[in-house]
């Protein structure tokens, strides 16, 4: 039995929901991972960013994504420094 185009559409919508979601945890979870780097870095008397890391950061978005991954990656840098 094949599925109905609203069927298909609200499975579709399920498997974005749950991408979303996961994007999320992600997301936060790479925020966590910048605070304890920049711990670890500030223990060691480091500055607490590493602008190199950061400018490889935005040149992969942008080579995987173009330019609005450019702009992905500077609201990645942005949540991280504001996280909560």
């Amino acid at each position: 039995m094949s599925l109905t185009v609203p069927s298909r559409v609200d499975e579709r919508q399920d498997e974005l929901s749950e991408l979303d979601r996961s994007l999320i945890r992600m997301i936060r979870r790479r925020a966590e991972l910048v605070g304890e780097i920049e711990a670890l870095r500030r223990a060691a008397g480091l500055p607490r960013t590493e602008l190199t890391r950061e400018n490889r950061m935005l040149k992969e978005y942008q080579s995987g994504l173009g330019r609005p991954g450019v702009r992905l990656a500077l609201l990645l840098l942005e949540l991280a420094r504001h996280r909560s």
